[in-house]
């Protein structure tokens, strides 16, 4: 466990100002939107991996995130599970 104060996105990334300060959001949930290649899924590893790896998420078991497109779930998968041992996949339904 790191403090807050101390976490910075993983991989040596540079997030925008928004996009840092919605990762380190601690006093409410949040949904994101914007368009195609805009850094959604990146947005969703980062935040996960803040959750964990300040322990600010009480229940990490608890963290869902949904990609819909295959190659952004292994990638946000991947991104996440390098840094914590609560990563599970499952498939819910797939076409």
């Amino acid at each position: 466990m790191i403090p807050i104060a101390r976490w910075a996105p993983s991989d040596g990334l540079v997030l925008e100002p928004n996009a840092l300060d919605a990762a380190k959001e601690t006093a409410r949930n949040l949904a994101l939107t914007a368009g195609p290649g805009a850094g959604k899924t990146e947005m969703l590893a980062q935040r996960a991996d803040f959750l964990l790896r300040t322990a600010t998420c009480r229940y990490p078991r608890r963290i869902l995130a949904i990609s819909f497109k295959i190659d952004a779930a292994q990638n946000l998968r991947a991104r996440v599970g390098v840094t914590s041992r609560f990563v599970r996949q499952t498939t819910i339904w797939r076409t």
